[in-house]
């Protein structure tokens, strides 16, 4: 049933060709690790367009994936772009897997995991690989020896991990939390779902892109346009549609007419998802479906169904059971 998630990348050659490398000169070490997370980082944009602008939930099929960045030259979140980087990492023979983590940067407590990395090992060594945050993040992958790389380091806290920021004068901040724990794409689906379709998701409330470049990064959120780029800052309103394309053209190395039909700068809320279809695949029919089944009790799942054939959203959780006056709650 989903099989499309573990599907080999359809080109290697033509996703290198995509960032910017050579395949023909390319080999598995560390070095080329290296070389790989950069241009990745340099070349395919982080935004979730599709979320934004039509509600949609989507897709983690490897053939999906691949088209979208590769084919199309679009980018992704971080659940896309590092699946599909984790992906190409195992058809160049490295030893790859994902990893759940949470974001934790400026909370003292553990939020939910809404996010994902790559875990990497090159001659029995593991390095931390994330190519798909919007945040600050490690220009190249992060040794998990304990050491400071690209301004960031694995610290370790019990059974978990967490990639730690330097700061010149304060101790390190805490950016993000996982454990080390292999994680299967099938196990992906239900986060990707929760974090396109809660409303009060970022990626509903607003279109942003981020990407890195040449001594900096460029960036759009909340209807603005953010440039670093050595030791100048920048900062800007996003005028208009017009002036989004330029950007987006401009700097984020995407054409605009590939992403979804009605993007502007305004903070709108997107849509619903749409209605599950037969034959949509996994990240939308298949697991709304997989939702309903799930669903204790006919009569809510009924409502469920009815609610999707309408187009409307289904409840997150089913009503309580009533009970009986009397009753207790065991």
């Amino acid at each position: 049933m989903f099989e499309e998630l573990y599907a080999p990348i359809p080109d290697t050659g033509q996703y290198l060709a995509r960032i910017g490398l050579d395949a023909a000169r390319f080999s598995p070490t560390a070095q080329g690790l290296c070389d790989l997370v950069q241009a990745h980082l340099t070349h395919v944009l982080f935004e979730a367009a599709d979320i934004w602008a039509k509600g949609a939930v989507p897709s983690l099929a490897v053939e999906d994936l691949f088209r979208k960045v590769v084919v199309e030259r679009r980018g992704g979140f971080c659940f896309e772009l590092n699946s599909l980087f984790c992906a190409l990492l195992k058809a160049l023979g490295y030893e790859a897997h994902m990893v759940i983590a949470h974001i934790v940067r400026g909370k003292d407590y553990l939020p939910v995991p809404t996010h994902c990395a790559v875990i990497c090992t090159v001659d029995g060594m593991e390095y931390y690989c994330d190519v798909g945050y919007g945040g600050p993040a490690p220009f190249g992958p992060v040794a998990c020896d304990g050491r400071f790389h690209h301004g960031f380091r694995i610290a370790s806290e019990g059974i978990c991990r967490v990639l730690e920021a330097r700061r010149e004068e304060d101790s390190p901040e805490a950016i993000i939390q996982y454990k080390n724990v292999p994680v299967q794409p099938v196990e992906l689906i239900p986060l990707v779902f929760f974090i396109s379709q809660q409303p009060d998701s970022p990626f509903r409330t607003g279109f942003f892109a981020n990407i890195c470049l040449p001594g900096g990064s460029a960036a759009i959120r909340g209807g603005v346009f953010t440039l670093h780029d050595g030791s100048t800052h920048m900062e800007r309103p996003v005028e208009n549609r017009q002036d989004l394309k330029q950007l987006l053209a401009t700097y984020f190395q995407v054409d605009p007419e590939v992403l979804p039909c009605g993007i502007d700068s305004t903070n709108r809320p997107a849509p619903a998802a749409s209605s599950p279809k037969s034959g949509s695949g996994c990240s939308r029919g298949r697991f709304s479906c997989f939702m309903l089944l799930i669903a204790p009790g006919r009569s809510w799942g009924s409502r469920c169904r009815t609610a999707a054939a309408a187009g409307r959203r289904w409840p997150c959780r089913p009503p309580p059971k009533r009970r009986s006056p009397g009753t207790s709650r065991n």
